[in-house]
Order: C-alpha cells, then structure tokens, then sequence
C-alpha cells in the first residue's frame, strides 16, 4: 500500500512541473540569464603596404689612412642631418609582425681633420649626401603600439677630399645596417615612428692624385649612427585585426 501510495505522489509532481513548463512567463519578467564567450575585440591591424617621410641626424666617425706612408689623419666626428622618402609593406600575425622597408635620403654629414704627409697642410674631409637602405623588420604589436628590430643593406656615398690642394673622389659603396624602433597607430590608416640605424659602408679608397701627391693612397672607413623620426601611410590589407579571448 506505501508503494502505491509513493508512486502516485511521484506522478503528481512530475505532471506539475509539466504543467508549470507550459505556463506564460508574466509580462515584465526577466528572462533567464544566458552565459556565453566574451565577444569578439576588434585591435590594431599592422598588416599592408605603406609610403612615409622621414627626417633626422647623423653621427659618426672617419678617418684617413695612408698604408704606403704609414701615416693617418687618424679618426675625426663626422654629423649632419638627412630627410627622405620611406616605403614598405607589412603582415600581422597574432602579435607578430615581419615585412620589409627601404627608405632613401638626402643627406648632409660631414667631418674633417688635419691631414698627414704626404698631404700635410691639407684638410682631410669626409661628407655623405646620400643614403639608403633596404631592410627586414621584425616586432610585436601591443594594439597600437609596434617595437621592432631591423637590419639589411646600405648604400650611399662617400666623399673624399682633403681641400684644397687636391680635387677628391666620390665612390658609391654598399654596406649594412642594423638597429631598431617604435612605432604608434595614430588611425589605421596612419603611423608615427622614431628610429634608430647604425651604419656601415665600410673601406672606400681614394687614389694618389686625388687626395694625395704622387701615387699615395688613401683609405677612408665611414660609419654613421642615424637617429629620425617619421609618418607613414598605410593602405591595408584589411579592417581591423579581430582576436578573441
């Protein structure tokens, strides 16, 4: 009999919470609260070809050795400024960022020093008035902001002379650079950076008769640290980079 009695009291129940289920849920009533995943969040987008203005200085060191005299004007300071042009392109990965910019710049950087024999009384002169590079970048992106290393070519002129008893030389000469820097989204569109290069275009040669009497030769090492900012325009592979949690 107790059995029979709990079956029912269990069918009763079951059938009023049935009841309860079909039952219109009562006007101003909240609705039951639905847990999901944080939405999506929309972040910075590095990704896309871009052109871009830079400007800035220059530092560095030369020198003038003579090897068939064994005499040097030794290592004298060399500065300037330089302005151009920068373009590049780059792609987003996650945080990852990797492309490549060249940039190109006139260039005012010049130093000189007392010259030795077989050029004494002279003015050994240094002076570059052109500069480029052609560079990997490689950074993580923190939303708008971008840090970044660099390295690749160089390549620029080099000038020498030791005014004003010979007419000098011009050589192009190719080296490398390395250095690195941050970068800020102002829209997606555009950018802001300030940059720093180290510089190197290694041994160029100046012959006898033209920075020297005779047949002395003269070799002149050029290095330069370049510090500048810029503004870059970007057109974009895409809208903003979505990521979500």
């Amino acid at each position: 009999m107790k059995n029979e009695l709990l079956v029912g009291a269990l069918l009763v129940a079951a059938s009023g919470s049935a009841m309860a289920a079909d039952l219109p849920v009562p006007p101003g009533s909240a609705p039951a609260p639905v847990y999901s995943r944080p939405a999506a969040m929309s972040g910075y987008n590095w990704s896309g070809l871009y052109l871009g203005i830079n400007g800035g200085g220059g530092w560095g060191t030369s020198r003038f050795d003579f090897p068939g005299t064994a005499t040097s004007a030794g290592s004298f300071k060399t500065s300037g400024g330089l302005v151009g042009a920068t373009f590049g392109a780059s792609w987003q990965m996650s945080i990852v960022v990797f492309g490549f910019e060249g940039d190109f710049d006139w260039a005012r950087i010049t130093g000189s020093a007392p010259c030795p024999a077989p050029a004494a009384g002279s003015s050994c002169q240094t002076s570059d008035s052109w500069l480029g590079t052609g560079r990997a970048r490689l950074g993580v992106a923190v939303r708008e902001w971008l840090f970044y290393g660099t390295a690749g070519a160089a390549f620029g002129d080099v000038r020498m002379s030791d005014a004003p008893a010979f007419l000098g030389q011009t050589v192009t000469r190719l080296g490398w650079t390395a250095g690195g820097g941050i970068e800020y989204g102002l829209s997606q569109a555009a950018s802001v950076k300030a940059e720093y290069l180290h510089v190197d275009l290694g041994t160029a040669q100046c012959p006898g008769g033209s920075c020297a009497a005779g047949t002395a030769l003269a070799n002149v090492p050029y290095t330069a640290e370049i510090l500048r900012v810029g503004l870059n325009y970007r057109f974009g592979f895409g809208g903003p980079l979505v990521s979500r949690y």
